[in-house]
């Protein structure tokens, strides 16, 4: 469920960025200049809509990102007061925590950037796709041989 929200919430922000462009564009080819406060509106709309979905989804994210880190460190250490006696002696406690602490701050401040990263980056290559299938059915084709020529 909460997945599905910060996916929704992502979606917006990229639809709205995509929408934006788009609607300037179309602003730039209107001539009338009577149009002026309506066209600003609509884009400032889009704008809006964009960073909101950007923090709420980022927001959401960082909070799961943090209760599965909570979750893997409570793991972690209660895997390792289970060992035996006999790995406390043959391995340093000095080594032990170095690879605790390694092991959860790649969790903790590496992880969370490389998934957000791969979400908007999944994100803007389908809206790309999207928005290429929307302008021209023959971009769809071409579009879409390009993704299945880059998966295979």
């Amino acid at each position: 469920m909460v997945l599905a929200v910060t996916m929704g919430c992502f979606v917006v922000a990229q639809t709205c960025a995509v929408g934006s462009s788009v609607w300037l564009s179309l602003w730039a080819e209107d001539t009338r200049n009577d149009t002026t406060d309506m066209y600003l509106g609509v884009y400032g709309a889009l704008g809006l809509g964009q960073a909101l979905g950007s923090v709420f989804g980022d927001v959401i994210a960082m909070y799961c990102m943090m209760e599965s880190a909570r979750a893997m460190h409570f793991n972690l250490l209660l895997n390792l007061m289970r060992l035996p006696l006999t790995f406390f002696d043959t391995n340093p406690a000095g080594r032990i925590i170095n690879r605790f602490s390694k092991d959860m701050d790649a969790v903790d401040s590496q992880l969370p950037f490389y998934i957000n990263d791969l979400i908007w980056c999944a994100l803007e290559a389908s809206s790309l796709f999207s928005t290429c299938s929307i302008l021209t059915l023959q971009g769809a084709h071409k579009a879409l041989k390009l993704i299945l020529n880059a998966i295979s």
